[in-house]
């Protein structure tokens, strides 16, 4: 997957390379918001491959940009933003996305709110973050890229998993789980993996939320 390439290092061993036509998009790197799109536009070009339906198409798109879009606000390095990935089994009717970044962590951001943070001294971070509303923004601005990501894949009985700093949550459906890990990652990774013969689609997810603005045109 280009581990080692992605973060500009020799890799350590020779290893038998695949050819990813169809099957995968190697780990990239996000240093500009035009590579968070190009990378969008390269994953959606992978499911389209094995006859992923269009609504699907547009949600991963739209998923991958507004986390991704999370790289540029909580990441501080001067160089890689993030990295993103992603995985498709035609003959399993699987696809697998996943973005990480090397940020301050969900927590601390969550924390630059005070709004917050009765409710993070009792609650997992990374599930608060995934509520309506929720921001780390005190001036208010609400992004909604792990809202979006949780119901999608919990409407659509997929897989979300986020891991940030010590803390991990999952969701698929009416199950969610929640742990705190003996060994982090400083940042956020977040993993969406959905059967492809279900197709995705945001629009009940906007559908579901408080006012208009969030409709599709």
């Amino acid at each position: 997957m280009h581990l080692w390439q992605a973060i500009g290092l020799p890799c350590p061993r020779s290893i038998t390379e695949r050819d990813p036509a169809g099957r995968f998009h190697p780990l990239t790197p996000i240093r500009t918001e035009n590579d968070a799109n190009q990378a969008a536009e390269d994953i959606c070009q992978l499911f389209e491959a094995f006859g992923t339906t269009d609504p699907t198409l547009k949600s991963v798109d739209t998923v991958l940009c507004e986390i991704a879009g999370n790289c540029f606000f909580h990441s501080d390095a001067p160089d890689i933003r993030g990295l993103v990935c992603a995985q498709a089994w035609p003959g399993g009717k699987l696809a697998q996305l996943v973005i990480a970044d090397g940020g301050v962590g969900i927590r601390a951001s969550l924390g630059r709110n005070p709004e917050h943070h009765e409710r993070l001294a009792v609650t997992n971070a990374i599930e608060l973050a995934t509520e309506w509303g929720v921001t780390g923004d005190p001036d208010g601005h609400s992004g909604f890229g792990l809202t979006l990501a949780r119901q999608l894949m919990e409407m659509h009985q997929g897989n979300f998993v986020v891991v940030s700093g010590q803390e991990a949550f999952c969701a698929r459906a009416h199950d969610a789980y929640r742990y705190n890990l003996p060994q982090g990652w400083p940042g956020t990774i977040v993993v969406l993996e959905w059967k492809t013969d279900r197709p995705l689609n945001t629009t009940p997810v906007y559908r579901s939320w408080p006012g208009s603005q969030h409709e599709l045109p």
